[in-house]
């Protein structure tokens, strides 16, 4: 890099060429813009160093859900809520208030990647036909049509560059192509069956989490659906999948891309043998979020009779751990129906016991429920 990288440096000696260069501000110095877009740059690239520290994801908020209209959803309206996110880049990413995300049908004009949130809703047209879309945000670079004043050579003052360098965010829409899809999720979402939606949500989550965490506690993970269909970019933070189809949205699914900050503070490369890191936690803590989340929605939409409920039928794939609601409770599930052909064992467990349990639990891989040979089930 230069000399001074190359040579023992001494203590409290600074290298030029490893150093932040910041203006160095004195009474009387003549200030150029270069000096102040190079101060502009340097606390642009401090701030995007403790991005990076805590870890690319969705810090609070930006939930993303259907709309409801009357008794219940809208068709085609998403609503996503304020919150705050940080990209791979270490950027910080703010929406400062709730927005609603009208999606249109391809019929009524032809729509374009990404938008810029303006007011309180904000379009875009399906122009891609059915099928599934990844919500993220981005940042948006502008200017202002709000001029600045300038001394011109007159010694008059004129109205010329913009005022002010807007730093905002942008919200894409990106169809998963079908070439990175499956030969059974291809097509449009399947509409006016309940299970075999599930089902598809089901898969597509699972593509989407990585095969959920690999084939053992140790191994490294798979490229993700996002990774494979090239729509996973440093820049964007992924928010939900959107499923569409002739009757408009079928599912929304925010933890199948949906992660928590967290900072990749290990390569298993290099150390085969330990513990992955907290970027892999938060993958497993997606896995069990977003199966709690379907679960959930298809009970309260009613689709399936809690009581009589198989597994088999609705899902996939479980997670390694999670919770059940008792078939004494409103929208409670029978664990026999439930786990109907699924082998089971049942012991009581201390209440005390639960939270090592569950952190336990989520290093395993999920239960695959379209194996042969059925994995044995804990019941607690």
């Amino acid at each position: 890099m230069g000399k001074c990288t190359e040579a023992v440096l001494e203590v409290g000696q600074v290298c030029p060429e490893l150093a932040a260069r910041r203006v160095n501000f004195f009474s009387g110095r003549l200030l150029a813009a270069d000096d102040l877009r190079q101060e502009q740059s340097a606390l642009s690239q401090r701030d995007r160093w403790l991005g990076s520290a805590l870890g690319a994801g969705v810090a609070r908020g930006l939930q993303v859900s259907r709309a409801t209209a009357g008794k219940g959803y809208a068709a085609n309206l998403l609503r996503i809520e304020a919150g705050l996110a940080i990209n791979d880049c270490g950027e910080a990413l703010a929406l400062d208030r709730m927005l609603n995300l009208r999606l249109a049908p391809a019929v009524e004009k032809s729509g374009v990647g990404g938008f810029a949130p303006c007011g309180d809703e904000a379009g875009f047209v399906m122009d891609q036909g059915e099928g599934y879309y990844l919500i993220s945000l981005a940042p948006a670079i502008g200017l202002s049509g709000e001029k600045a004043r300038e001394i011109g050579r007159d010694g008059q003052l004129i109205a010329c560059g913009a005022r002010w360098r807007l730093e905002g965010i942008s919200l894409q829409v990106d169809k998963i192509p079908a070439a990175a899809l499956p030969s059974d999720l291809r097509g449009a979402p399947p509409a006016g069956d309940a299970k075999a939606l599930s089902r598809a949500r089901s898969r597509l989550a699972k593509l989407c989490l990585g095969d959920a965490l690999g084939p053992t506690p140790l191994g490294s993970p798979a490229d993700d659906l996002l990774c494979s269909a090239k729509l996973a970019q440093a820049e964007r933070v992924p928010l939900a999948i959107v499923a569409w189809n002739s009757a408009g949205i079928a599912f929304v699914d925010r933890w199948a891309v949906r992660r928590s900050p967290a900072p990749e503070t290990s390569n298993l490369s290099d150390f085969p043998y330990w513990p992955p890191g907290a970027r892999r936690a938060m993958q497993a803590e997606a896995m069990q979020r977003q199966f709690q989340e379907h679960l959930a929605e298809v009970l309260q939409a009613g689709a399936a009779t809690a009581a009589g409920m198989a597994a088999g039928d609705w899902f996939l794939w479980l997670p390694s751990v999670g919770i059940l609601t008792r078939q004494d409770s409103d929208l409670g599930l029978s664990a026999k129906a439930f786990f109907a052909g699924l082998p089971t064992r049942a012991l009581f467990l201390a209440r005390a016991a639960l939270e090592k349990l569950l952190r336990d639990g989520m290093a395993y891989p999920p239960i695959d429920l379209t194996l042969k040979t059925r994995e044995l089930n804990w019941l607690y």
